[in-house]
């Protein structure tokens, strides 16, 4: 690996994302690009850990309800360099 593609990799940031939600309905076919962001990390690894919480409060929470398992299996980590969120 020369040093430009290590510098450029170094550079991608992950995003925590959620799908977008109305009506106690959570649309997860909608492309990545109406998702939300929901948190930034400098990492893979710290955004993985963040979306397991994410997905447990999701679970467990009543203020969800219907909505908590859909979202909970939705949590998606992205890079911040992924097309599709364009």
């Amino acid at each position: 690996m020369n040093f430009r593609h290590a510098t450029a990799l170094a550079l991608v940031g992950w995003y925590l994302m959620v799908p977008p939600g109305h009506n106690k309905a959570v649309d997860t076919n909608a492309p990545l690009s109406r998702w939300a962001m929901f948190l930034s990390f400098d990492t893979a690894k710290e955004c993985e850990r963040a979306g397991d919480k994410l997905r447990a409060m999701f679970r467990d929470s009543p203020e969800f309800k219907s909505q908590g398992q859909q979202l909970s299996e939705a949590v998606v980590c992205v890079a911040s360099d992924d097309p599709r969120l364009k």
